[in-house]
């Protein structure tokens, strides 16, 4: 482990991408599933706060247990320490976790939370990813900005986190501005993937590593463009090559209709797993996102969180989309990578 490259690349983060200044409020969290994987995964998170206190900021941190799922609400106990009980109490958490309570419900009570306490920026580094949470969502409105960073891992800190964000921003916009001219793609790939999307007038996004504006929301590493379809007009197929941390030896074919998954054949594991997820609740089987990868850095095909940024790759996600432009409200959100696609925009 080079400790010294990756405080240079902690600091990097801090100051390049989330614009950190003196004196600001940091909050770095995790939970115990990513922290006790490995030694250096404990020596990670103890850098990310060191150098926070390294650079003048007021570093705080916080281990939970794991949620089980990309796309859950973190537990109770981290929205307490970061909202506070009075705001905690308004509610019934278990509405929260099972999002019976909305966004919208939640901001309407926001002067049950004390701003002066809330973090200026968030470091979220927990295996399961909180980037699509009402808990993230609602940390944006009040003004934090939030890097969000699940089962990041130590190769990403002499790679695809060691960029040049003023590069990698000009190729995301470009590619943005390639897309706009459309609303709709067929997608091909060697493996069969065979999937029409439609995003007529949905808003197109990009994940640049540009998060120093006010209540600015990012994946770290960065680098794609991605849209939230019209939850209904999603057709087609999708293979699905990597999942579950490995190269699967059947891949799963995944079969799409109005939106919606039918049918799934191939890896028994991973079909499993998502069976029970979308039994949890039946809007985690929505086509939720069409991402494009952009992050020349980025090589990684077995963690979703740099594959989804590899150049000459697009991903599709199913469950919750409601958190960037879509309507599908859910409980989960799983991305899968498809290498090598080919493209006919329309």
């Amino acid at each position: 482990m080079d400790e010294k490259k990756i405080k240079n690349v902690i600091k990097k983060i801090y100051l390049s991408s989330l614009g950190c200044r003196k004196s600001e409020k940091v909050l770095v969290f995790t939970d115990y599933l990513w922290l006790n994987r490995s030694d250096i995964n404990k020596k990670i998170f103890e850098h990310f706060v060191a150098v926070a206190e390294e650079l003048g900021f007021q570093p705080r941190q916080y281990v939970y247990g794991e949620t089980g799922r990309n796309g859950a609400e973190p537990p109770k106990e981290l929205w307490t320490f970061v909202f506070g009980e009075r705001f905690i109490n308004e509610f019934n958490f278990e509405d929260i976790i099972r999002k019976n309570v909305g966004y919208e419900q939640l901001l309407n009570k926001k002067d049950a939370v004390i701003n002066e306490e809330l973090p200026d920026a968030i470091v979220a580094i927990p295996f399961y990813s909180t980037s699509h949470t009402n808990f993230r969502k609602l940390l944006n409105a009040f003004g934090t900005r939030y890097a969000s960073m699940p089962n990041v891992e130590e190769a990403m800190f002499y790679g695809a986190l060691d960029v040049d964000y003023g590069v990698l921003k000009s190729v995301t916009q470009g590619k943005k501005a390639e897309i706009e001219q459309y609303e709709a793609v067929n997608i091909s790939s060697p493996a069969g993937t065979q999937i029409y999307v439609n995003f007529k007038a949905r808003q197109i996004h990009t994940d640049t590593g540009d998060l120093s504006g006010t209540g600015s929301f990012g994946n770290l590493p960065a680098g794609e463009v991605f849209v939230a379809p019209v939850e209904d007009m999603t057709e087609g197929k999708f293979v699905v090559e990597y999942g579950m941390g490995r190269r699967l030896s059947d891949p799963l074919e995944v079969t799409v209709e109005k939106g919606k998954v039918v049918k799934m054949k191939g890896d028994n594991e991973l079909k499993g797993y998502l069976e029970k997820v979308f039994q949890l609740n039946g809007n985690n089987a929505v086509v939720a996102e069409l991402g494009i990868g952009t992050n020349n850095m980025a090589k990684d095909v077995f963690n979703v969180l740099e594959a989804e940024k590899i150049m000459n790759t697009c991903h599709i996600a199913l469950g919750d989309n409601s958190t960037f432009g879509g309507k599908n409200v859910a409980t989960a959100h799983l991305d899968f990578v498809i290498f090598n696609p080919d493209y006919r925009w329309c």
